[in-house]
C-alpha cells in the first residue's frame, strides 16, 4: 500500500512539514482573530447570523455563515485555540490537493497529478495565508471541485456531473458569496471557446448546473426570510456587491498589474514553469492532454483579468485559481523532463528532513510576532480573580482592530474604542469588569480616577502604553 501510494505520501509529508510547523504559535492577522472568534461563539443568538462579541460585529453580515458554522462545529468537537483554528483551515487545503491528485492521476497520469499538487503546496503565499483560518482556503477547495466536475461533465456529457458541478458552485457561493460568482466567467469563456458561439446557452445541462447552484445558495436567504431577518442578506449585498465589488471600499487607484507582479515576485519558480508552458503552447508542442491545458489557461485568464480591473485587491483573492496555475506549470515537467521517481523521492526526502529540523525542533519560524505586548500582558492575569470581560482602548492607545478580534477569540472579552471622556463614564458603571489600555500619559481626569480605583497591571514602554485593572479584581 505504501509503495503504491508513495507519491501521495510524499505530498502528505510536504504538507505536514511546511504547513504544520506554526500550528500552535500565538497570534493571527486581525482577520484571523475575527474569523476564529465568529466560529468560537457558535451557536450564536441566531444560528444564521455570526457574532464576534456584544460590542463588535454583534451581527456579522459581511459573509455567508456556512464557513463559520462548520468552524464552530469543529471547535465544539476539538476545542478552540490557535492550533484548532489553524487545523480547521488546513483541512480545506488537504482536501484540495487530495481531490486534485486523485482526479489527475485517474483521469490523466501520476506525473501531472503529483507536480500539480506538489507545486500547489510550494506556493509561499498559500503557506502564509494558512497561518490563520480564512474562507479562501475553503474557496480553494470548492473552486477546484467545481472546475474538475465541470470538465468531467463536459467531456462525458453527463447531466448528473453537470448538476454536481452546479452544486459545487453553490457551495462556493455559500462560502464566500460574491467570490463564488467569479466561477461563472470561467465556465462561460470555456464554453464560448469550444463552441465558437453562444448556442450552448440553449442546452439544458448548463442550466441544470446553474439552477442547482442557485438552489444551494438560496438556502441561506430563504432561511433568513423564514426567521424574519432578510435584512442581514440585504446588508450583505450592500457591503459586498455595492461597497466592495463596485465601490472598491472607497479606493480610487487601480493597479492592473498587481496580481501578475505578485505571482512573479512570490512564486518565481512556478511562474517560470508557467511561462515555459505558454512557450510550448505557442510552439504547438502541447499535444498530450491539450484540452485540459487549454481549459486551465482559459480559467486562469478569465479569473485574473477581471480581478485585475477591480478596485479592491488582496493577494489572497488569487488563492482559488492556484490549482489551474500549477497544473499549467506542470506541463513542461510532464513533456520535457524525464521524471526519475526514485531519485526525486530521495532528494526531496532529504530536503524535508532538513526543513523539519529547522522548522520544528529549532523553531526558526515559531516566534510570536503579532501583538506580543498583549500576550505578555496576559501572563499577569494570574494576579486577577477573573479576566476582565470589557477591554477598553482609550484614545487609540493601541491598534483597536489588532485587539478587537484577539480579545474576543482568546479571552471571550468585548472590545471598546472610547475617548477618555467616554472611558470615565464606562468604568464608573463597569469598574471591576474593565481592562483599560491607555497611553503612558493619559488624560488628567481619567488618570485621577485610575489612580484612585485601578492598579497598573502592565507597563509596555516600547508602545508607550499602560494596562490597568480595578483594584477589587486583584487577588
Amino acid at each position: 500500500m505504501i509503495t503504491k501510494n508513495k507519491l501521495f505520501i510524499l505530498l502528505l509529508s510536504t504538507f505536514f512539514v511546511f504547513y504544520f510547523h506554526a500550528l500552535n504559535v500565538q497570534g493571527f492577522f486581525h482577520d484571523g482573530y475575527l474569523y476564529a472568534a465568529l466560529g468560537k461563539n457558535f451557536p450564536w443568538e441566531s444560528w444564521l447570523i455570526p457574532s464576534q462579541s456584544t460590542t463588535e460585529f454583534r451581527e456579522f453580515a459581511h459573509h455567508p455563515p456556512l464557513f463559520f458554522i462548520l468552524e464552530g462545529l469543529f471547535f465544539k468537537i476539538f476545542g478552540h485555540n490557535f492550533w484548532q483554528a489553524r487545523l480547521f483551515g488546513l483541512i480545506w487545503i488537504f482536501a484540495t490537493f487530495a481531490v486534485l491528485f486523485y482526479f489527475l492521476s485517474t483521469r490523466f497520469n501520476k506525473v501531472l497529478a503529483f507536480f500539480s499538487s506538489f507545486l500547489l503546496l510550494l506556493i509561499p503565499s498559500l503557506m502564509k495565508k494558512s497561518r490563520f483560518p480564512n474562507m479562501d482556503q475553503a474557496l480553494l477547495f470548492s473552486y477546484t471541485l467545481c472546475l474538475l466536475l465541470y470538465f468531467e461533465a463536459w467531456t462525458k456529457k453527463s447531466s448528473r456531473l453537470w448538476a454536481c458541478s452546479g452544486c459545487a458552485w453553490g457551495l462556493s457561493l455559500l462560502i464566500k458569496g460574491i467570490s463564488g460568482v467569479l466561477l461563472l466567467p470561467l465556465i462561460f469563456m470555456h464554453q464560448v471557446y469550444v463552441n465558437r458561439s453562444l448556442k450552448f446557452l440553449l442546452r439544458k445541462n448548463i442550466w441544470i448546473a446553474f439552477m442547482c447552484g442557485l438552489a444551494v445558495f438560496s438556502i441561506w436567504p430563504l432561511a433568513l426570510l423564514a426567521i424574519g431577518r432578510y435584512d442581514i442578506f440585504s446588508e450583505y449585498l450592500d457591503f459586498q456587491l455595492f461597497n466592495t465589488a463596485i465601490g472598491g471600499r472607497g479606493q480610487n487607484d487601480i493597479n492592473h498589474f498587481i496580481y501578475p507582479l505578485h505571482l512573479i515576485k512570490n512564486s518565481p519558480h512556478i511562474t517560470i514553469l508557467f511561462l515555459w508552458s505558454l512557450y510550448l503552447l505557442f510552439k504547438n508542442e502541447i499535444t498530450k492532454f491539450r484540452e485540459f491545458y487549454l481549459f486551465n489557461l482559459i480559467c486562469f485568464l478569465s479569473y485574473v483579468i477581471p480581478l485585475s480591473f477591480m478596485k479592491f485587491k488582496y493577494s489572497h483573492y488569487l488563492i482559488p485559481i492556484y490549482p489551474s496555475f500549477t497544473i499549467m506549470a506542470s506541463y513542461p515537467i510532464l513533456l520535457k523532463v524525464k521524471f526519475n521517481e526514485k531519485g526525486f523521492l530521495k532528494v526531496w526526502s532529504g530536503v524535508l528532513v532538513i526543513a523539519f529540523i529547522a522548522l520544528f525542533p529549532m523553531g526558526t519560524t515559531n516566534k510570536v510576532r503579532r501583538d506580543k505586548e498583549i500576550f505578555e500582558t496576559s501572563y499577569s492575569f494570574d494576579k486577577l480573580k477573573k479576566i476582565p470581560s470589557e477591554w477598553i482602548i482609550v484614545d487609540e492607545s493601541y491598534s483597536y482592530w489588532a485587539i478587537s478580534g484577539l480579545s474576543s477569540f482568546v479571552f471571550s472579552a468585548n472590545p471598546h474604542r472610547l475617548s477618555s471622556e467616554q472611558t470615565i463614564s464606562f468604568i464608573t458603571l463597569n469598574p471591576v469588569k474593565s481592562l483599560v489600555f491607555t497611553s503612558d500619559e493619559p488624560d488628567v481626569k481619567l488618570k485621577k480616577i485610575l489612580d484612585e480605583n485601578f492598579i497598573i497591571l502592565k507597563k509596555i514602554p516600547n508602545k508607550k502604553m499602560i494596562v490597568w485593572s480595578h483594584r477589587f479584581n486583584y487577588l
